[in-house]
C-alpha cells in the first residue's frame, strides 16, 4: 500500500499541478472579468471534475475510466465545493487577499485531502472486486 502511494505520488502531483494551474487561472480570469467567485467555483467544478477524473484515472493509477468510480469522484469534488467557497470567502472577501493569491492558497490547502480521497475512490473498485 505504502509502496503504491510512493509510486503514484509524483504522477498525482503532476496531474494535480495541471489542475491547480487550470483552476487558478480560471478563478483569476473570471475574477478579472468581474464574475463573483461563487460562480467561478461552480464553473471550475463543471470543467475540472470530468477532466481531473480522466487524468487521475489514466495517469495516476493507470486504470480505466469507470462510471462507478466517476460517481464517487464527483461526490468528493462536490463535497470540496463548500470548502473551496468558504476558503475563498474567508481569504478573498473577509481578509481582502487579491484573487491572484487567494485562489492558489485555497487550492493548495486542499491538496493532501484530495490525494488521499482520489486514490481511495479510484482504487476502491479494484479492492471491492477481490
Amino acid at each position: 500500500m505504502i509502496n503504491g502511494l510512493m509510486r503514484r505520488g509524483p504522477r498525482y502531483l503532476g496531474v494535480s499541478l495541471f489542475c491547480f494551474l487550470f483552476n487558478n487561472a480560471l478563478f483569476i480570469l473570471l475574477d478579472q472579468a468581474g464574475m463573483w467567485f461563487g460562480i467561478s467555483v461552480a464553473i471550475s467544478f463543471a470543467l475540472l471534475t470530468p477532466l481531473g477524473f480522466i487524468l487521475q484515472s489514466r495517469a495516476t493509477v493507470a486504470r480505466g475510466v469507470y462510471w462507478s468510480a466517476f460517481g464517487r469522484y464527483a461526490l468528493l469534488m462536490l463535497a470540496n465545493q463548500p470548502i473551496a467557497f468558504l476558503l475563498l470567502f474567508l481569504i478573498h472577501d473577509r481578509i481582502g487577499v487579491p484573487m491572484l493569491y487567494a485562489a492558489p492558497i485555497a487550492t493548495a490547502s486542499m491538496l493532501i485531502w484530495n490525494y488521499a480521497m482520489t486514490s481511495w475512490i479510484i482504487l476502491s473498485r479494484r479492492i471491492s472486486a477481490r
